[in-house]
């Protein structure tokens, strides 16, 4: 019997700290931040322009691309032109 009131008393004052620690929580002081948590709260992810990529990361993609697709219009326009000459040397696979 004394075993089952020890047990008792000891899951009432389990079950009071739970309530009591649920209760408080964590709790927001009254700290000036500097206005950075209202930054946060509107804005989760300020410096992303779409969903996984910052501006300088876009900028980066749109230049790469652009670099890409010029070369092969300066090369294809050479090969139309007939100026560049395939040689058996290439690293493209060459029409007979």
């Amino acid at each position: 019997m004394a075993r089952s009131r020890v047990l008792r008393c000891v899951s009432l004052v389990g079950v009071g700290a739970v309530a009591c620690l649920a209760a408080g929580g964590c709790a927001q002081g009254l700290k000036d931040d500097g206005g950075r948590l209202a930054a946060v709260r509107s804005d989760g992810a300020p410096e992303l322009v779409t969903y996984n990529q910052r501006q300088l990361d876009l900028d980066n993609e749109t230049s790469h691309t652009w670099n890409t697709n010029l070369r092969g219009a300066v090369d294809d326009l050479q090969r139309a032109m007939l100026f560049n000459s395939p040689s058996r040397l290439t690293r493209y696979p060459v029409n007979r």
